[in-house]
């Protein structure tokens, strides 16, 4: 488990605002289903799926919201080399959602009545029709959450976290910041922003304590 990283001096105060990635931070996400069925529709080998899917260079595109859909699957298949149904690539692009993590809305429940609580999510014009309703009860405990495809910027673009900001009225030593992605903490720590990397689920709670929230 990682420790808290705290940047910008020794601040003490406890953090205003406390910003959640969602991804293995809120619930849980397991890819394997998505590779399976793609696996199954296209005929490729589920790690050569894997392996075109990591390099595929419209993933950030398609978070910022600067490609439909259609046009993402249809690039996807000339990438992959072979084709598949939009049906099929929508049912196992939306496969992925696992379980909430253990605990976090009763965690949620209680950080609130503490600090003000958001979530900023790298994510596209797919996946926002079927998470907010499969975690309806989690995401009810947050004032509001930033979603890339909206935004039209995505972590760890800077002026992503300075868009949050400023739209949530706080300056970077006042909030805090737990997300799963390594380089996606090292942007928000150079901002200015406490932040903690989300490598299991004791991670948050650690993280909450040593900013004096829980």
């Amino acid at each position: 488990m990682s420790s808290p990283s705290t940047v910008s001096g020794k601040e003490k105060r406890p953090p205003q605002l406390v910003i959640f990635d969602l991804g293995n931070v809120v619930f849980r996400l397991d890819w394997q289903p998505l590779l399976a069925i793609w696996s199954a529709a296209s005929g490729v080998p589920a790690a050569r799926v894997a392996e075109r899917l990591r390099g595929f260079d419209a993933l950030d595109e398609f978070d910022r919201g600067q490609v439909s859909p259609a046009d993402f699957h249809r690039r996807f298949c000339v990438w992959l080399g072979a084709d598949f149904s939009y049906a099929d690539f929508e049912r196992g692009w939306n496969a992925i959602y696992d379980a909430p993590m253990p605990g976090i809305g009763e965690m949620l429940a209680k950080l609130r009545t503490r600090a003000r609580v958001v979530g900023f999510t790298n994510t596209n014009i797919v996946h926002c029709r079927v998470w907010p309703e499969l975690y309806r009860a989690e995401l009810a405990h947050f004032e509001r959450i930033f979603v890339s495809c909206e935004m039209g910027l995505r972590k760890p673009e800077p002026e992503s976290y300075a868009q949050v900001l400023g739209q949530c009225g706080v300056t970077a030593a006042e909030a805090a910041f737990f997300d799963d992605t390594r380089e996606n903490v090292a942007a928000a720590q150079a901002l200015g922003i406490r932040s903690v990397l989300v490598d299991s689920p004791e991670a948050v709670t650690a993280g909450l304590a040593q900013f004096g929230l829980l």
